[in-house]
């Protein structure tokens, strides 16, 4: 099986949409080797009362828009509370039903307080338990930088109960310590909740104003259980102001199992609260998971009126996981639907970036659930309305990190992942850009650092409004293997762009979409993705993009160390573009200027081929394989850019598309140069350099297009044949009667040096429908250095309506080899079908019938030596007497065929 590579998708000449960023808080291609992510089971503690067997999920929403703000929990206290005695307050509420006044509360302030007992503090059983309408103070209250709270139990046991609550359940604010050693003496939870409701005007639980919480078990665990919140303001679990959570053990902070979680604002945020004066970051240091959860589900925000992250990191916040296991861990057909992001990492402040720092996976899914897809975007922020959200969105200077040697995000066994397209809108999946929709923010370069894969999926499904990866004025880095895929796919669908129902337009989605300028030729901060494996690798998967599978453009900068193809797919289907979009559907696109200087041209650098396909891949990209215009593909490999081997490929079907489409660019720098006695102004920049083949077919791989090459205005040169056919392989060009140079189309000003052949078949046939194969106009240099055509084993390149070779004046074809070659094996045809020569003077030169039109002579061509090789293995046959296999066009054209001896290559 071939290594495949990855196709760089090119996007229209004109510039991609501007998308604004969600703020919500090869050789032979062999089947990917993909490591199946081990991941631990939940870690469960021996219940100390009906504790859930399984961890329990805990959902952030991230804090988007507006800063967390509580007016209760979050305001500092500027009265000394009363002292309460040194033993922790205890409260039993059993078979009860209870209307609790703000007196009945839990405050604990100032001095040490030290429980030793294993049970919960705070325990309701079988009971309803109302504390509402007095107020949003807390039922718990631990204050005060001098309280000092030791638990060897937990906080509270709820089991079979109701409480309903205009505060929040538990506080922890303005200095105070807590630790709880629940783990390690019960295997319980701080807080275990069994069978119950738990109803939250504000927050569940609240660490705030640098207050400290240690536990050696779950902060939270429910089973059987339903949780909500119904403030938008308030996430379900804040730690806000230099407030800290950390965890001395492997489970996660949150653990669930069949419960229900809903929640009007983000589930968890690390934030500062501007309100309370100079922003204080927060932090989390885990050496466990975030957020377990089995057959759990999570609705988050409001899609019709907000856009709520799952988890929100920001103002500096850090959260740190020493943990191989993933920080967010959904198995059991859990869910999320939320109204923003999953994971929100933004609101850095000025020096001090917002950071997710990972020993681990970011998430593993099995068999779960996820929605991202929100119209409330602008009335959050106040601006315009925008499609929202994304998966996962780092931006304005935030940074995340994984170790990991495994992938960051990890799909399997029928998980669905719903950034979009619907009717609640939707983003990307992974998000790095330097600003977002929020007016408030900084703009800052975000940065991803991973040591392995960013995502892999196995039998799943992901779908998105914009692009898998979108990266803006920012860096992604991998440093994992050279086998490794960034992107990992097997049994699996992608679909990428859609309708934008707040735009009312179908949107541009590629596999990895990356920007430095919005515009080109303006000034802009440095984009880069730079990795040392492929980007995309697909097993048996079907990958659909309305617009590439790569799109670089406005001068960003890609780059890729691997010697393997960088996109490879294995018996999978990859459909590119969109009729609703202009020149959608290639694999890679490189285009525009941008960068710091706005001069720096967008470019793709290759330590392998693009693109490598097996086993019966298909490829449908209406526009074709590469763009390149004022951008640049770079290839250090041999091997060739693109391998097709086997399976039925459509490429270029729309009208003036081509397969490979160089230059364009009408500012293009060129140079005069004297060719033939005559100046010529030439091409001078090159948008793809490579020393392998463009186009490699094999083992019965059949291609069709419109057009197969063009270049306008830019150089080219190759050192090994363009586009070599072997095994039975075939190639259609031009299928409609308007295309000419089918195959290959030097338009003007283009400058084509090869050191031949230029083409090449074995075994293989190459068809052009209409016109010629081969157009050389607009003051154009073709110049072949060997033979021009080699054929060989039966092949055959069939000009059915045309000529194979078209120079129109001022431009210039030379030949230093022979127009063709045939053999050794078989008997190999060159056919042309067409009746110039009854209309025009024609001639026979050294075996090749030659017609001239349009004022041509024969003085303007030089035929020499032996122009046709191997005559006893081929031959050119004409369809009738009046065929021309050249047509010489115009007065200033001019044809040099030197040929070379006799001798057969």
């Amino acid at each position: 099986i071939p290594v495949v590579a990855s196709p760089v998708v090119a996007p229209p000449v004109v510039e991609s949409p501007t998308v604004a960023s969600p703020v919500v808080n090869a050789p032979v291609v062999t089947a990917p080797v993909v490591e199946t992510p081990v991941v631990e089971p939940p870690v469960v503690g021996t219940p100390v009362v009906a504790r859930p067997v399984i961890d329990a999920p805990v959902e952030t929403s991230p804090v988007i828009d507006a800063p967390v703000v509580d007016p209760t929990i979050g305001e500092q206290r500027s009265t000394v509370l009363p002292v309460i005695a040194l033993p922790f307050p205890e409260r039993l509420v059993i078979d009860d039903v209870l209307d609790l006044t703000d007196l009945e509360r839990v405050t604990v302030a100032g001095g040490t307080f030290t429980r030793s007992q294993t049970s919960s503090a705070f325990q309701v059983l079988n009971s309803a338990l109302d504390y509402v309408d007095v107020g949003t103070d807390p039922l718990v209250l631990v204050s005060g930088a001098d309280t000092v709270v030791n638990l060897a139990g937990g906080l509270a046991t709820i089991v079979n109960s109701t409480i309903t609550t205009s505060g929040t359940l538990f506080v922890l604010s303005n200095g105070g310590r807590f630790t709880s050693t629940v783990g390690s003496t019960v295997g319980g939870a701080l807080i275990d909740v069994d069978a119950s409701t738990i109803m939250s005007a504000r927050a569940i639980v609240a660490l705030l104003n640098g207050a400290a919480l240690t536990i050696d078990g779950p902060l939270v665990r429910t089973l059987n259980t339903f949780l909500s919140t119904t403030d938008p303001a308030i996430p379900a679990f804040p730690v806000i102001n230099g407030a800290s959570l950390i965890t001395t053990a492997p489970s996660a902070v949150f653990e669930s199992s069949d419960t229900e979680v809903t929640t009007a604002g983000s589930f968890l945020a690390l934030a500062s609260n501007a309100a309370v004066g100079t922003p204080s970051p927060a932090s989390l240091t885990l050496a466990g998971g975030l957020l377990r959860a089995s057959n759990t589900h999570f609705t988050v925000g409001n899609p019709l009126e907000n856009a709520q992250s799952l988890v929100f990191i920001g103002d500096g916040s850090t959260l740190t996981s020493t943990s191989p296991n993933a920080l967010l861990s959904f198995v059991g057909e859990s869910s999320v639907n939320a109204s923003g992001n999953i994971v929100t990492l933004r609101r850095s402040l000025p020096g001090l970036p917002s950071q997710i720092i990972l020993s681990g996976p970011l998430l593993f899914s099995d068999a779960s659930t996820f929605g991202t897809k929100s119209l409330g975007l602008g009335a959050q922020f106040d601006v315009p309305a925008a499609a929202c959200c994304d998966g996962f969105f780092v931006s304005e200077g935030a940074k995340l990190v994984s170790t990991t040697t495994s992938p960051l995000l990890q799909l399997t066994n029928n998980s669905t992942f719903n950034a979009g397209p619907a009717e609640e809108s939707g983003g990307n999946f992974v998000s790095a850009t330097d600003r977002s929709a929020d007016p408030a923010s900084i703009t800052a370069a975000a940065s991803i650092a991973l040591n392995g894969p960013l995502l892999f999926m196995d039998s799943s499904s992901l779908s998105a409004l914009f692009s898998l990866l979108r990266v803006v004025r920012s860096t992604v880095a991998s440093t994992g293997t050279a086998t490794d895929g960034l992107i990992l796919a097997v049994r699996s669908e992608i679909s990428l762009g859609g309708f934008d129902p707040i735009a009312h337009l179908i949107q541009r989605g590629s596999v990895l979409e990356l920007r430095s300028a919005d515009a080109s030729g303006t000034p802009a901060t440095a984009a880069t993705v730079q990795i040392t494996g492929p980007l995309l690798l697909a097993l048996a998967s079907t990958i659909s993009a309305t617009n590439a599978v790569l799109n670089v453009h406005n001068g960003a900068q890609f780059s890729s160390t691997t010697p393997f193809p960088l996109i490879g797919l294995v018996g999978t289907a990859l459909n590119l573009g969109s009729e609703s979009l202009a020149g959608s559907g290639r694999v890679l696109n490189v285009f525009g200027t941008g960068g710091p200087d706005g001069t720096t041209p967008a470019k793709v650098v290759l330590n392998g081929g693009l693109l490598a396909t097996s086993e019966a891949s298909a490829i449908n990209a209406l526009e074709g394989l590469v763009y390149a215009s004022d951008g640049q593909i770079v290839s250090s490999s041999t091997d060739p850019l693109v391998r097709l081997i086997g399976g039925i490929h459509s490429l270029a079907d729309n009208v003036g598309a081509s397969m490979f489409t160089l230059g364009g660019i009408l500012a293009a720098p060129t140079a005069d140069e004297v060719v033939n006695g005559v100046t010529m102004t030439l091409g001078t920049f090159a948008p793809i350099v490579t020393p392998g083949s463009l186009l490699r077919l094999e083992d019965g791989a059949s291609v069709s297009g419109q057009k197969a090459f063009f270049i306008d205005t830019a150089l080219f040169e190759a050192t090994a044949p363009v586009f070599d056919l072997a095994g039975g392989s075939n190639l259609t060009v031009a299928t409609t009667a308007g295309v000419d140079g089918g195959l290959m189309d030097l338009n003007a000003r283009a400058k084509v040096v090869a050191a031949g052949p230029v083409v090449r078949l074995d075994a293989s046939a190459i068809t052009v429908l209409n016109n010629s194969a081969f157009r050389v106009a607009g003051g154009s240099l073709l110049k072949v250095t060997g033979d021009f055509l080699s054929l060989n084993n039966n092949s055959v390149l069939d000009a059915r309506n045309g000529t194979i070779l078209k120079i129109t004046g001022p431009s210039a074809v030379n030949i230093g080899g022979a127009f063709a070659t045939f053999g050794p094996v078989g008997f190999s045809l060159i056919k042309v079908n067409n009746a110039f020569c009854g209309s025009f003077a024609c001639g026979t030169f050294s075996g090749i019938p030659i017609g001239f039109t349009n004022g041509a002579s024969p003085a303007q061509i030089s035929v020499t030596g032996s122009a046709v090789k191997g005559t006893q293995s081929g031959a050119i046959v004409q369809s009738n007497p009046s065929a021309a296999a050249i047509l010489v066009d115009g007065k200033a054209a001019r044809l040099t065929i030197t040929g070379q001896s006799p001798k057969l290559n």
